[in-house]
């Protein structure tokens, strides 16, 4: 009776990292970019569902805003966060003894590689006259929180010895 208790805790228990690590896939930033130039600046943060913007320049034109589930935006989002649920498929795959510890780390390697190549791609094809400070890549809180919860809720898939023939 106790090993069924303890299976229906830990299938409990794994049902809510589930939810958590999807809503995070979610709504968890995924990168960011910060642009200055002299008397301007540009700030870019984005989630697969909203993103935050804050624009200024030295015309005197000024933009901010939270854009949450933007129909234009959500293709490109889509597009750049698409490896995060990669991960967290693996993450839970790992917890049910399914997959390597080594899928999940390649995984977690390749979700933070699409908004690294946008923002190195972004910041090198653009010609700039003038001083402007780039900065920007991913954010990997959604990568830190799986990998800790990959480290304690993980398992490792059962080997068999060859047979020989």
């Amino acid at each position: 009776m106790e090993n069924s208790d303890d299976l229906k805790g830990g299938a409990a228990l794994s049902i809510w990292w589930k939810y958590l690590l999807y809503t995070l896939a979610a709504l968890a930033p995924f990168g960011f970019v910060l642009q200055q130039g002299e008397g301007w600046h540009y700030f870019h943060v984005m989630a697969f569902l909203w993103s935050f913007t804050d624009f200024s320049d030295t015309h005197g034109t000024a933009m901010s805003g939270l854009s949450f589930i933007d129909p234009l935006s959500i293709i490109f989002t889509g597009l750049l966060s698409s490896l995060r649920f990669l991960f967290v498929h693996y993450v839970l795959q790992h917890s049910h003894g399914l997959t390597s510890r080594r899928n999940v780390w390649v995984s977690a390697v390749l979700s933070q590689l699409p908004y690294s190549v946008y923002v190195l791609g972004s910041f090198l094809g653009r010609g700039g006259t003038g001083l402007i400070i780039n900065v920007g890549g991913p954010i990997p809180v959604l990568v830190l929180v799986g990998l800790i919860i990959d480290h304690f809720n993980g398992r490792e898939p059962l080997t068999r010895p060859w047979k020989s023939e």
